[in-house]
């Protein structure tokens, strides 16, 4: 049997890229986690990067997060439609 503890989670996968998943996702990323972001669309797997992107943006406008950090946030998110992948690393 495998033990894994909380501080050696690297990746994340969330199943699912609507709201809540993207959603998920966000919090993840700028928590400094690897995210796999699954979804069957990908159409949904866009929509959810550009509403990742979009909610970055407005907590930067709020001054809650530096705007350098967008770019690093979001490259820590993949898009998948195998979940197989998906949750390969996680």
């Amino acid at each position: 049997m495998v033990c894994m503890v909380f501080k050696d989670v690297k990746t994340v996968s969330c199943i699912g890229a609507g709201t809540i998943g993207h959603s998920w996702a966000l919090l993840f990323s700028k928590s400094g986690f690897n995210v796999n972001l699954y979804d069957v669309s990908d159409d949904v797997l866009e929509r959810a990067l550009q509403n990742i992107e979009y909610d970055l943006q407005t907590l930067s406008e709020a001054s809650i997060l530096d705007k350098s950090s967008i770019k690093t946030i979001m490259g820590r998110i993949k898009i998948y439609t195998d979940l197989a992948e998906s949750v390969k690393e996680a």
